[in-house]
């Protein structure tokens, strides 16, 4: 699906997906991410969510974390309270409506994070 109506210089936008790969800014990535309103991280290593995206992403405090999946992925019920306690709202759902999700909010100007997990 191609995404065109908000455009923005200083702000990730998801401009395109399909089965296999997600575009930001019109840059293809074919593993898991985590898209911040102005940078994207690679997941090189699936436990790696918890040892060094989770506490980033706690330490920058996002409104609303979004989780995109593809595959059978389940965020620990520890992990989801952690989060929850620090103040940021956490929505699981499947990876095309959270890349329209992703974008609706950051057109709202609200403060979110996406993790994109295509393949575990």
């Amino acid at each position: 699906m191609e995404f065109h109506q908000f455009t923005s210089d200083v702000l990730n936008l998801i401009t395109h997906y399909d089965e296999n790969s997600i575009a930001v800014n019109n840059q293809t990535f074919k593993q898991n991410i985590v898209v911040y309103q102005n940078q994207i991280d690679l997941i090189v290593n699936i436990d790696d969510l918890e040892k060094i995206h989770f506490k980033k992403i706690v330490k920058l405090k996002p409104e609303i974390l979004l989780i995109g999946v593809k595959s059978n992925f389940k965020l620990d019920v520890s992990q989801h309270k952690n989060f929850i306690q620090n103040q940021i709202a956490v929505e699981q759902m499947r990876f095309d409506a959270a890349c329209r999700t992703f974008n609706i909010l950051m057109s709202e100007q609200r403060n979110v994070v996406m993790i994109v997990i295509l393949e575990l």
